[in-house]
């Protein structure tokens, strides 16, 4: 290509190139009529909800600071108590209040971290705080039917720690040192995932409730402690003046209730159902039904001053491993039954029967003194089993038993 065309070339091309830029920056010389809006999100649209501060909810001569209106309100700083006031009041329904891993820590002399209306309300959602050391309760929302707290920590306070009304939900919160219950909880509740630790009591729940995955420690009273119609499960209480007490009609499952000071590991009511639990060292029984017509099974009881196992009538006793204890099985009433159960080294005896009318059946008994104790008018084949002469290895060999008898057979070894 000859020079004086190449530079013909450069220059379309530069001039097309410097063209687009232009475009690009200049942008339309005639806008469309009309007013010019602006184009960034006032402060309302990218934070919606209200803080709480002297001017969006004023306190008053009870109350450092006071909500009266529905809505989702946030704490923007740590909050300190006054005397005679509660730190925040919350006199209306439908409210969702997040402390935003703020403090609320109370003085003396004054009352509630957190206080609901007293005479009906419903649906609060209170969240991600710490209270401590306010002389009444750190949240006392107990007539807040329908509300959920979660993620609270309520340390030293003279009340309860929290409490709640029915129908509601306590998740992930923990209550310690509180002169009451540390988490207090209506009826029909869901209490989850939480922790009391050196309260008076350590969880106080009405019937028709569900306690999952929580630990109950050191609690000076119960540890865990439910209405009728409750179930517990996947719960630990170790150290509590007792350990899981519940009322009649209710489920304790896989459950730990270990070391109570005073009371029983696990203590049932009416109808109730344990299973899959260990209840060891206990100051007294590790596992006792205050009513009839209870099913205990696949539980691990060793170890408790008292009995392993105590039930009175109507009950049903099976395949649990009782090891340990003053006397391993109690029974003390009429049309029990007592069925697969591995009793061992009791300081009294493995299976002792005071009432009538029982079938004792497919239990096995080794070191106790005695191994059975069973009062007369009773159903149930007792044998003892013999050291086998030689190994055994295959189908056959060992001791020899009664064969009419030995299917159901309570043996001693």
């Amino acid at each position: 290509m000859k020079p004086t065309v190449r530079r013909i070339v450069r220059v379309m091309i530069l001039t097309v190139v410097v063209g687009s830029i232009r475009g690009v920056q200049a942008g339309d010389l005639n806008p469309p009529p009309g007013s010019i809006n602006p184009t960034m999100k006032d402060l309302n649209t990218v934070e919606p909800r209200i803080p709480v501060n002297a001017a969006t909810t004023p306190g008053d001569a009870g109350a450092t600071f006071k909500i009266i209106a529905s809505g989702s309100y946030y704490l923007t700083g740590n909050l300190l108590g006054e005397v005679g006031k509660v730190g925040i009041e919350i006199t209306a329904s439908s409210v969702t209040l997040d402390l935003m891993g703020f403090e609320l820590k109370g003085v003396a002399g004054a009352t509630d971290g957190i206080r609901g209306n007293p005479v009906d309300q419903h649906t609060l959602d209170i969240r991600n705080g710490t209270f401590r050391e306010w002389p009444g309760a750190g949240v006392d929302v107990g007539i807040a039917r329908t509300s959920i707290v979660r993620d609270i920590r309520a340390i030293a306070c003279g009340g309860s720690g929290i409490k709640i009304a029915g129908a509601s939900i306590v998740e992930r919160c923990v209550s310690a040192g509180t002169v009451a219950t540390g988490i207090e909880a209506g009826q029909h509740c869901r209490v989850l995932d939480c922790v009391a630790n050196n309260n008076a009591r350590g969880f106080g729940v009405g019937g028709r409730s569900v306690v999952q995955g929580c630990v109950a420690q050191s609690n000076t009273g119960n540890g865990i402690e439910t209405g009728g119609n409750a179930t517990v499960m996947n719960c630990t209480a170790i150290t509590n003046g007792a350990g899981i007490v519940v009322l009649g009609q209710s489920s304790v499952l896989d459950s730990v209730a270990n070391s109570s000071t005073i009371g029983d590991g696990i203590s049932v009511g009416y109808a109730a159902i344990v299973r899959g639990c260990v209840s060891t060292l206990n100051a007294d029984d590790g596992i006792a039904a205050t009513n009839n017509g209870v099913r205990i099974s696949d539980c691990s009881v060793s170890i408790n001053t008292g009995d392993g196992i105590e039930v009175l009538a109507d009950s049903f006793i099976v395949d649990n491993k009782v090891d340990g204890n003053a006397t391993g099985i109690l029974v003390t009433g009429i049309d029990n039954r007592i069925d697969g159960n591995a009793v061992t080294d009791s300081l009294g005896s493995g299976v002792r029967v005071t009432g009538t009318e029982n079938l004792i059946v497919h239990n096995t008994a080794s070191g106790n003194a005695p191994n059975y104790d069973i009062a007369a008018d009773n159903f149930g084949v007792y044998l003892s089993a013999t050291i086998a002469g030689a190994a055994v290895f295959g189908a056959s060999g060992g001791a020899t038993v009664e064969p009419t008898n030995s299917n159901w057979a309570n043996l001693s070894y």
